[in-house]
């Protein structure tokens, strides 16, 4: 094990001792209740109330759960892509310890995931959706 690996898996050690999972899965849990509930209330204004202005507006645009390119949707892109971040660390780790060959399933995940972040923000099946459609009529 070179000494680049050995800095990267202190680094990894320092970080997981410095974050509670406890308190970081409650703070996940409690932002995606606060998005869940700003969209809710947004489209509550904008469907229920039929309220007319710009928080109405605002807040409905921003955190609608329904639509792509939203605050809710590039909090579930990022954790994607942290995920994604953290296959790729460890397809390093396995590499510098064992070979580049035993890497290729965890680059191949994060590849993966790093697709799957962008997929969720932007939206990418839907348009392939649209597009097969026509070719395969249900």
């Amino acid at each position: 094990m070179d000494v680049t690996a050995l800095r990267m898996s202190a680094a990894i050690a320092y970080v997981a001792e410095r974050i509670s999972p406890r308190r970081l899965a409650l703070f996940l849990f409690c932002l995606a209740v606060t998005l869940t509930a700003l969209s809710v209330w947004g489209s509550y204004l904008q469907f229920v109330v039929r309220a007319k202005g710009d928080v109405t507006n605002v807040v409905y645009y921003l955190f609608d759960l329904d639509t792509e390119r939203r605050i809710p949707t590039a909090f579930s892109s990022l954790l994607i892509l942290v995920n994604a971040g953290l296959l790729a660390a460890m397809a390093w780790v396995v590499a510098e310890q064992r070979s580049a060959r035993t890497a290729v399933p965890w680059a191949s995940l994060a590849v993966i995931f790093v697709y799957l972040a962008i997929d969720e923000f932007i939206g990418i099946h839907e348009w392939a959706l649209d597009f097969l459609i026509p070719y395969f009529p249900m």
